[in-house]
């Protein structure tokens, strides 16, 4: 390993999932914005972080977010083996210089005003709350008062999704976006 190991700081965290680990880097972005998930190498063309990290044997899913990865695991794998892999691989990734993900495209800005305010407080303040536990929310749609959201990271398996939805999301948007009646989880 090179001396640029040292620099290269890795926090692991442990999530409310029992099977997903998130991996926080100091110091170092992976993608300026946004978090992308993917459910078998297969699914990560064009994410050759995602790629990498599929290489590690007992790898179920990955979510590469602005400055952490969640790893899901797959079932009986040990968390000490995937993580040492794991680890080693995130360092060989980011002292080569690849791009994590390629063409990073920007949200879309259009909707109405209300999936417009519901995709800003979506973004700045539940997001956040999610990537502590090294989830992440998408922001699908909204139709009759209904917002359909999918559970991405950590948070896609859960067994506390359901609860995190009903009373996180939903009681979070209702208090801020009157026209929400209800938030229901779309896959």
């Amino acid at each position: 390993m090179s001396s640029a190991d040292s620099d290269i700081t890795i926090e692991i965290l442990s999530t409310p999932n029992p099977d997903a680990l998130m991996f926080r880097l100091e110091d170092e972005v992976l993608v300026p914005q946004g978090s992308f998930e993917f459910a078998s190498v297969q699914d990560a063309v064009g994410a050759p972080l995602a790629q990498a990290l599929f290489a590690v044997p007992g790898t179920a899913g990955v979510l590469i977010a602005r400055s952490f990865v969640t790893i899901t695991r797959q079932a009986d794998t040990p968390w000490q083996e995937l993580s040492a892999g794991t680890q080693a691989a995130l360092r060989a990734f980011i002292e080569s210089g690849a791009v994590a993900v390629e063409d990073v495209a920007s949200a879309a800005t259009g909707g109405t005003d209300v999936e417009q305010r519901i995709a800003r407080l979506i973004a700045e303040s539940v997001q956040p709350a999610l990537e502590a536990d090294g989830g992440a929310i998408e922001f699908v749609g909204f139709e009759d008062g209904v917002v359909s959201a999918r559970l991405r990271g950590a948070c896609g398996t859960c067994p506390h999704a359901t609860a995190t939805l009903a009373f996180g999301v939903k009681r979070f948007l209702m208090q801020h976006v009157p026209e929400v009646t209800d938030v229901v989880r779309v896959d």
